[in-house]
């Protein structure tokens, strides 16, 4: 659950990682495969790509985490324990556009990293299922963004919703128009790339001791199968809206391997 004492009605400073997506027009009204038969801009297929990247998204960013009980003294005898789950929540989608957040505090562990398994699974599926029949486009076009965040409870009185106000919103929407630009299915802030390599040294290191007793980060190896391989690539310097230095920074990508590796 939301780690926050939601009754106390106060607002908490977290550090968030946001991912913002687009799904393509040609993906989204594309010709189809042979099977669906359809034409351009036929509505039914737009749902129904709509519906597939929606149900995608909820599952990965949102799924519980089974991890094996190895070298460890627990009282169950079934060797698997249910860890929390993995806490990124959609939080819009517009159809063609949609944001995620997960929350660091807690509910979401290594959520950099987190954010990055979402979005290369999700593509991953979309090949999977789609790509048969028909001539290969990029399906969405991902935008991460990691910022300090300001959450909790926000609007009248009697209509209060969970609400994330953060840089990271805007900055995550520029990385995925950019992507549109540039051909790429995938782009990181400077700062959402230095913490998926903290979180990825975090995740070696209990990978090295884990015969010394049960860890949060030991949980995530299974849920997230082979992240802590992926190789981050410098592709631009940009000026991100509401960086406090106004000067140039990094964007990153994912070694293209990756994607086949998930």
């Amino acid at each position: 659950g939301i780690p926050y004492d939601m009754g106390s009605g106060k607002l908490w400073h977290v550090p968030v990682t946001t991912l913002y997506g687009a799904i393509s027009g040609e993906f989204l009204c594309g010709a189809g495969t042979e099977s669906e038969a359809v034409t351009i801009n036929d509505p039914v297929l737009a749902l129904k790509r709509q519906s597939c990247v929606l149900s995608l998204l909820q599952r990965f960013a949102s799924h519980p985490v089974v991890a094996e009980n190895r070298n460890r003294t627990t009282s169950t005898t079934t060797g698997r324990k249910e860890s929390k789950r993995n806490g990124g929540d959609v939080h819009h989608f517009f159809g063609d556009r949609f944001l995620l957040h997960f929350n660091a505090s807690s509910r979401a562990p290594k959520h950099s990293l987190s954010a990055i398994y979402t979005a290369v699974n999700t593509l991953y599926e979309l090949e999977k299922e789609f790509k048969e029949g028909e001539a290969y486009c990029v399906p969405l076009h991902f935008g991460i963004a990691s910022s300090l965040a300001l959450c909790g409870l926000m609007g009248p009185e009697t209509i209060r919703v969970f609400t994330v106000v953060s840089p990271g919103e805007q900055q995550a929407a520029a990385m995925s128009r950019m992507t549109m630009k540039v051909g790429l299915p995938l782009l990181m802030t400077w700062r959402a790339v230095e913490i998926a390599k903290q979180e990825q040294q975090s995740i070696r290191s209990v990978a090295l001791s884990r015969g010394g007793g049960g860890s949060d980060d030991g949980d995530i190896i299974p849920m997230m199968p082979r992240v802590v391989d992926c190789k981050f690539v410098p592709v631009a310097n940009v000026v991100l809206p509401h960086e406090p230095s106004k000067q140039a920074t990094t964007v990153f990508t994912i070694d293209a391997d990756y994607y086949r590796k998930v």
